[in-house]
Order: C-alpha cells, then structure tokens, then sequence
C-alpha cells in the first residue's frame, strides 16, 4: 500500500501503479486525512489520524501488506508498522523520513531540507504550502516537463502537525518488520547525505540508489517498478 507524502496525494503513485498491475501485484494507493481528496478538516490532521487510516486500509486488504511510504510519508508508515505490525509484510521507504523511536523528522533529518525550508510559506489559515515557483525544482527536477507541471498543479498545502510528532517503536514490533531503503541521489527536497544518515542510524536490510529527483515514481517509475519487483518479488501473497 502506497502513502505518499507532504503535499501530495494518492494521485502522485498514478504512474507507478499501472507497471506493477501489469507485473502482477496488487497495488494500491491512500489519501492521508486533508490530503489528495481527503476532507479531513485540518485541525483535525495528526500522525495518529493518518496511522489510523493506514491501519483501517491495511485491515480491509489482509494479511502480508508491504507498506511504501514517500516523503514524509516514511514517518507514517513506520507509525503505522508499529501498530498493525502482525499484518505487515515489509516496509519500503523511497526518499522518505525515518525516525527512530521518540523522534520528530527534523531530528531524524537534520539539516537535509533546509533547501526546502527556505520555499516555504504559511497560509492565511495557518497551513504550510510550498512556493509555487519552488515546486518542480525541489520535486520534479528529473521529471518530464509535462509531468511536474502535471503535479505541480496538484500540490496543495498541509498542516504541519505530522512531522512534530514523536512515534513510539518497539523492538518487538517494528523493529521485527523488513525494511528498504531507496535512495535518490538528485534529491532536492531531502537531501541525499541525510537520507543516508538516516537509514544508517535507524537500520535498514538493504538500500537500493537512483540517480534521480525527489519523485522517482514520476521520474523513472519503470525503474523503481523494477526495485520494488526485486524486493517483494519473492514474498508469497504479499500485498502492495
């Protein structure tokens, strides 16, 4: 199951999920509360929130779910393993937040989106949106230009509250769970070296590189289609 990240929404998966249809696996994608098309009020959007959706999708699709998260997305896919961990297959982590137990992302991140930082701007209602001018040089730089105008025009702001939450991980649960990495080493949004700090400190089985942008699902989904195959590929029943 994909969960995407800051900003984005299930739409951003829409190139992806096709190439893994045709390969056989059952993917599918979520809208986190206030995001995509999701009309969660956002003084109502929290990490728990968000875990609990993941949980309620990953109860109707079974048992052996791989759960991918992008972005920001990484830091509710870990939330979310440590709760529904006996349903979980593995987790997959595409130029994501990981945090370990009891930190918040900039923690985790340090100093690997002060790029982004700079791009960004509260709205009148207290959300956190990204300049527009800003969006395809920090995201889509790889991207084809049809494509990052393409999601560019659907970015939307967020509230802020995921990120300044700290999950609570145990060894028994999440730490049990299988986890990847991928690397994307023309990241803007995340910088590589802390993306690489990152899954050296929380640990992870095995790390697979991309020499592309923030958003390898639009960039190079073929590619990635190719690393996610590589990884469940010989997992039995599993679910994407």
């Amino acid at each position: 199951m994909f969960v995407h990240g800051a900003w984005h929404g299930a739409w951003c998966w829409e190139r992806l999920l096709p190439i893994l249809a045709g390969k056989g696996h059952e993917a599918v994608a979520i809208d986190l509360p206030g995001s995509g098309r999701d009309q969660t009020p956002p003084e109502e959007v929290s990490l728990d929130r968000c875990v609990a959706q993941v949980a309620a999708a990953v109860d109707r699709l079974g048992d052996n779910v791989w759960l991918v998260g992008h972005s920001l997305g990484g830091a509710t896919i870990t939330a979310a393993a440590e709760q529904a961990a006996g349903r979980i297959a593995g987790l997959i982590y595409i130029a994501a937040m990981l945090p370990r137990s009891g930190e918040v992302c900039s923690d985790a991140v340090g100093d690997g989106t002060a790029v982004i930082i700079d791009k960004l701007y509260f709205t009148p209602d207290g959300m956190i949106a990204v300049r527009e001018d800003a969006i395809a040089d920090l995201f889509y730089g790889e991207c084809e230009e049809s494509d990052a105008a393409w999601a560019t025009g659907k970015v939307q702001p967020q509230p802020g509250t995921i990120a300044m939450t700290r999950p609570t991980l145990s060894d028994e649960r999440y730490g049990r769970i299988p986890r990847y990495y991928v690397e994307c080493l023309r990241d803007r949004a995340i910088l590589p070296h802390a993306q690489m700090a990152m899954y050296q400190r929380a640990g992870v089985d095995r790390v697979f590189t991309m020499d592309t942008d923030h958003s390898p699902f639009l960039s190079r989904p073929a590619e990635l289609a190719e690393i996610m195959e590589e990884i469940v590929g010989g997992a039995p029943g599993g679910r994407l």
